[in-house]
C-alpha cells in the first residue's frame, strides 16, 4: 500500500508540472529552463541529504524500499519502527533516522519526477520546439531510474560499501548532465579554459570516489591526526592489499571475517594522499585560468580548493563532525560541477 501510495503521488506530481507548463505554454522555453535549474538546484540537495543520511547512519532507518515498513511514511510505520528501536535502541532504526530516511527518497522521488517531466513534456505536439536535444533528456532520464535501482540495492543489501559508492557517483553524473543541459540558453560566460579541464574532472571523480570508499567503510576516523595519521605516525602499520577489495559486505573482508584497522587505516591514507595530487593539479590549473584574465573564476577554484583542505584537516581533529562533513562534500560537489562545466566549453557544447 505504501509503494502505490508513492506512485500516485509521482504521477499527481508530473500533472501539476504539466498544468505549470500549460499556463502559458508561448513561453515553453522558460518554464523548461526554469525547471531545469530548479531540478539541478534539488540534485544537489538530494546529494548533500544523501551524506547527512549516511553520517547521521540513518541508511537503514527504513529497512525496506521504496516504502518504510510497507507504509508511505514514518506516521503509518510507528508501531513497526517503536518495536524495532525498542528491541535495539543503538541499532540502524529510530523515528528520527526512519524520518531521514524517508525525507531522502521523497527528495529523490522529487527529483525523478521532475527528470520525467522534462523528457516528456517536450515531446507533446505543441512544445516541438525546444532548446535542449532530447537525447540529453533521455540520458537523465536513464541516469535516474539507474538511481533508483541503486537506491533499493542500498537499502536491500544493507549499504554494501561499492553500491553506496556508485550511488554517490550516479548522483554527481545526473548533476552533470542536468548542469550541462543548462549550456543550451548559451548565457555561459563565452571564455577558452585552459587544456586538462577534462583530466582534472577524472582526478575529481577518482578523489570523490576515495572519499565515498571511506565514508562507505566508516574509515573516517581510522586516522585522527594531521598531518601524522595515529600515535604521531605518517603511515602506521596498514593493509594496502585489501583497501580497495570492493565486493564486500560492510565491515567485512571477501572471507566474511572483519575487516581490522589496518584495512580502514589504508583506505584513509589513499583519500587523504590522493587529495595532494588534486590539490596541487587544481592549484596549476587555477594559476593558468589567472593568467588567461579570467580572475573571477580562478578565485572560485582557489577558495573551493582551500575549502577542501581546511573541512578536512578539521574533520580529522574534531571526529567528523556533521557540518564540516557536509562542507567538505559541498566543496567537492561544486568543483565537480565547475570543472564538468568547463570541460563542456572546452569541447564545444555538443561534446555529450
Amino acid at each position: 500500500m505504501g509503494t502505490i501510495s508513492l506512485v500516485f503521488a509521482s504521477v499527481w506530481v508530473v500533472l501539476l508540472n504539466y498544468l505549470w507548463f500549460q499556463l502559458r505554454p508561448a513561453e515553453f522555453a522558460h518554464r523548461l529552463k526554469q525547471l531545469t535549474f530548479f531540478t539541478a538546484f534539488l540534485t544537489l540537495d538530494l546529494i548533500l541529504f544523501g551524506v547527512f543520511t549516511r553520517l547521521s547512519d540513518s541508511g537503514l532507518g527504513c529497512p525496506d524500499w521504496p516504502a518504510c515498513f510497507s507504509y508511505a511514511t514514518p506516521i503509518g510505520a510507528k508501531s513497526h519502527i517503536d518495536e524495532a528501536f525498542q528491541a535495539m535502541p543503538t541499532g540502524y532504526v529510530s523515528p528520527t533516522k526512519a524520518w531521514i530516511e524517508m525525507i531522502h527518497r521523497y527528495l529523490a522521488m522529487w527529483v525523478g519526477v521532475n527528470i520525467v517531466s522534462l523528457w516528456l513534456f517536450p515531446k507533446l505536439k505543441k512544445y516541438k520546439m525546444h532548446p535542449i536535444p532530447r537525447q540529453i533528456m533521455g540520458w537523465a532520464l536513464a541516469m535516474v531510474l539507474l538511481q533508483g535501482l541503486l537506491g533499493a540495492f542500498t537499502v536491500t543489501l544493507k549499504l554494501y560499501p561499492l553500491v553506496v559508492v556508485l550511488h554517490l557517483l550516479g548522483g554527481l553524473a545526473l548533476l552533470g548532465i542536468l548542469m550541462h543541459q543548462t549550456l543550451w540558453w548559451g548565457e555561459t560566460q563565452r571564455i577558452k579554459p585552459p587544456r586538462g579541464a577534462g583530466w582534472i574532472l577524472t582526478l575529481l571523480l577518482l578523489q570523490i570516489s576515495l572519499g565515498g570508499w571511506v565514508s562507505a567503510n566508516y574509515a573516517f576516523l581510522a586516522c585522527d591526526e594531521f598531518p601524522t595519521c595515529r600515535a604521531g605516525q605518517i603511515i602506521p602499520p596498514v593493509n594496502w592489499s585489501s583497501a580497495l577489495d570492493l565486493f564486500r559486505p560492510l565491515g567485512q573482508n571477501n572471507l566474511g571475517e572483519p575487516i581490522g584497522i589496518e584495512t580502514l587505516t589504508a583506505i584513509h591514507l589513499l583519500h587523504r594522499g590522493f587529495a595532494l595530487v588534486v590539490y596541487v593539479a587544481i592549484g596549476v590549473y587555477a594559476w593558468n585560468l589567472y593568467q588567461k584574465a579570467t580572475s573571477k573564476l580562478a578565485l572560485w577554484m582557489f577558495l573551493l580548493i582551500h575549502l577542501q583542505f581546511l573541512t578536512g584537516i578539521l574533520n580529522t581533529f574534531w571526529s567528523w563532525p556533521l557540518l564540516s562533513a557536509l562542507l567538505h562534500t559541498l566543496g567537492a560537489t561544486l568543483l565537480f560541477v565547475l570543472f564538468w562545466r568547463l570541460t563542456a566549453l572546452s569541447r564545444g557544447r555538443h561534446w555529450v
